[in-house]
């Protein structure tokens, strides 16, 4: 019960919010932890390799995903139809009230609709609503699209900065040296530290060699966790699950936030503290299974 109203809490808290980086990675998790937990199932009834099944794990691990994703942002609207709802009715109320108090000292109901508007200019109805406070129409991306437009055009403007990069806090003193003009310092909010994308964050402060580091790390913990992960013991599997659902979820969050490299942060030590769990659990898992096989 407890798990549960926390998870309602969380998922009020994105709404609330209105994160839309949040959707996308509750919307991530709940499709991995859907996607590993049918694969495991398919194990145990030795259906996975089946090409029906894995047609259903994929139909449903999107639409789980598309879920988890519409949910807060669902959340977002209810609440604000019910705040506006709630603003109404006590418009309405407090005008009934004071027409029947009008009314009973004898005033005509012309003189009673004209106090009872100007009343209303004073008095507290508007809804409390979520609301970002600007228009994301004209650019649903909120200036990343333009920012990482720009991160590549840093990247590719000399060959140092290709290869080296300026530093992470060194790639904003860098544009307004060697391109003024450049989206980043040179808009209408202000200067960007950040590129909101931790690949164009990379890319911008150690170059094609972080980039090439970063490469090389993803593919030797894709590596590892792809050799160990459909070995482990039955009861390792629920937390792995977990585990590997937060890790893609954050991941996901990366693609559109500063979350794991540069910032000291509550993000970045849960990503590397679950990364590390999650590596170690499923080595461990594996290769005692394994031992207990052999023997």
């Amino acid at each position: 019960v407890m798990f549960c109203l926390d998870i309602a809490l969380m998922v009020l808290f994105i709404a609330l919010t209105d994160s839309r980086t949040g959707a996308v990675c509750l919307g991530v998790i709940v499709a991995f932890y859907t996607m590993l937990g049918l694969i495991y199932r398919g194990m145990d009834k030795s259906v996975s390799k089946k090409v029906g099944y894995g047609v259903l794990i994929f139909l449903l691990t999107i639409v789980v995903g598309v879920a988890g994703f519409a949910l807060p942002r669902k959340t977002k609207v209810w609440y604000n139809q019910i705040s506006s709802a709630i603003a109404a009715n006590k418009q309405e109320q407090y005008r009934e009230d004071r027409y029947a108090e009008l009314l009973a000292e004898g005033l005509s109901e012309e003189e009673i609709e004209a106090i009872i508007n100007e009343e209303l200019l004073d008095e507290e109805f508007d809804a409390t609503t979520v609301d970002r406070g600007y228009d994301l129409s004209g650019d649903v991306s909120n200036r990343r699209i333009d920012a990482w437009i720009s991160a590549t055009e840093l990247f590719v403007s000399s060959p140092k900065m290709f290869v080296f990069g300026a530093s992470f806090k060194g790639f904003t003193d860098y544009a307004l040296e060697n391109l003024p003009k450049t989206y980043i310092v040179n808009n209408d909010y202000g200067r960007f530290t950040t590129l909101d994308n931790e690949i164009f964050n990379i890319m911008d402060a150690q170059g094609i060699i972080g980039l090439i580091a970063l490469i090389g790390t993803l593919i030797a913990l894709f590596m590892g966790l792809f050799k160990y992960i459909f070995k482990i013991k039955k009861e390792d599997r629920l937390l792995v699950i977990t585990l590997t659902a937060i890790v893609f979820g954050m991941a996901a969050a990366a693609m559109f936030a500063s979350v794991m490299f540069y910032h000291f942060s509550q993000n970045a030590i849960f990503f590397w503290v679950v990364l590390g769990s999650l590596m170690h659990t499923v080595k461990v898992s594996a290769g005692e299974n394994v031992a207990d096989k052999d023997v």
